[in-house]
Order: structure tokens, then C-alpha cells, then sequence
């Protein structure tokens, strides 16, 4: 992501809201300037939360990104390495303070595999999730989902505004951050056809912190 386009995108954000999350559409962390991103964040009065795989944690990294005043860590864990990184992240952040709000994020298709590794440890927050399977449970009109209802969005790395966060094609392009003053949602969506609505409509509890 430019400077450029993470400017102005801060720019709109500091207006409308006061959280910004990166990435899921991406490894923040292979961003040369990531910790400089978080920081110019703060100037905004922005709140950063980052999501990320974990493997390129380290004890550095972790410390700079906190002391750039990083909000929010979610390291979603596929591998033993990155759910060791997570607990070194986590002790971290407790020797610090805890100014951070961190969990480990764990797809139910490997939640055997990873409580078996944190069966050894002292208690770090896991929070278990389905996986999305694109399964129309029941007919439901695109306007009631979460990102729709509440005017949220995505904008992938150059730039292109996207209304779905599991949009990885950019399929749903509504268009570029230099208009967004001017953008809009505009349902049906492609991927709206296939959306589970209780998940988009937050009508179960998707989320299950152990």
C-alpha cells in the first residue's frame, strides 16, 4: 500500500470513525514501513488494530509496534510457529502493560491441532471460528449485512474500495479511495448470492473465545 493512498484513506477514516483494522487481504507485517504506518495512525487520532499470520512476529518488531501505539493484535494461527510467535507476543505485551487487546484467531478446521499445542501452556485467549462455506442458508436481502447496514468497507492495497471483507477478487469494486467522498454501496453483490446471512446479519455467535 502507497503512503499516498494510506494517507488519504486515514484522512477519511479520522472523520467518520476511530478504529481502523489492516489486513486480512494481505501480511501487514511484509510492509517495509508498517511500524511507521501505525504511528503516523496515532496522529489522526486513529486506532489501529493489525491483523496478521504471526510468523514474522519477533521480540523487536513486537515492542516497536506497541511502543508506536499499536491498539489491537489478531494473529490468526495456522502453524505451531505462529502460534509460538502469538505467545511470545502475549508476554510481551503483559511485561508492557497490556496496552495491547490480543487474541489468537483459530479456524475450526484446525482447532483440534492447535489446542493440542496450547495444551501445555498457561491460558492464551483463542478465539474459534467455521470457516466461511459460502452456504445460503435461507433467502435474505444483501441490505442486512453488517458491512451494508453499517457502511463499512475494504480497501485492498492500491487503493481499489471493496464492499466485503471476504472479497478477496474484488469482485464487489464500488470503486477508488481518491473518490471516496463520492462512493456507495450498491447491493446485490456478486458474493452477496452465497453469503451465510448468520454470519452477515450477526445472528449467532460466530465467535467462540476459549
Amino acid at each position: 500500500m502507497t503512503r499516498d493512498n494510506y494517507l488519504t484513506a486515514l484522512g477519511f477514516i479520522g472523520i467518520r470513525a476511530k478504529r481502523l483494522g489492516i489486513s486480512v487481504h494481505g501480511e501487514p507485517l511484509l510492509h517495509p514501513d508498517v511500524c511507521e504506518y501505525v504511528k503516523i495512525a496515532q496522529g489522526y487520532g486513529v486506532n489501529l488494530d493489525l491483523h496478521t499470520n504471526g510468523l514474522l512476529l519477533t521480540e523487536s518488531l513486537t515492542k516497536q509496534l506497541i511502543e508506536n501505539g499499536l491498539k489491537g493484535l489478531e494473529v490468526s494461527i495456522h502453524t505451531e510457529e505462529g502460534y509460538n510467535n502469538y505467545k511470545m507476543a502475549y508476554d510481551i505485551n503483559e511485561v508492557m502493560g497490556k496496552p495491547l487487546e490480543m487474541v489468537g484467531n483459530v479456524l475450526g478446521i484446525i482447532e483440534d491441532k492447535v489446542l493440542d499445542w496450547a495444551s501445555k501452556d498457561k491460558h492464551y485467549p483463542l478465539m474459534i471460528h467455521p470457516k466461511h462455506n459460502w452456504a445460503l442458508d435461507e433467502p435474505h436481502p444483501a441490505t442486512l449485512c453488517i458491512f451494508i447496514k453499517n457502511e463499512l468497507c475494504v480497501m485492498k492495497w492500491d487503493g481499489t474500495i471493496v464492499a466485503c471483507c471476504f472479497d478477496f477478487d474484488g469482485d464487489t469494486a464500488i470503486g477508488h479511495i481518491k473518490d471516496f467522498a463520492k462512493l456507495v454501496h450498491k447491493p446485490e453483490y456478486k458474493l452477496c448470492s452465497t453469503c451465510s446471512p448468520s454470519w452477515t446479519t450477526n445472528q449467532n455467535s460466530w465467535w467462540r473465545i476459549i
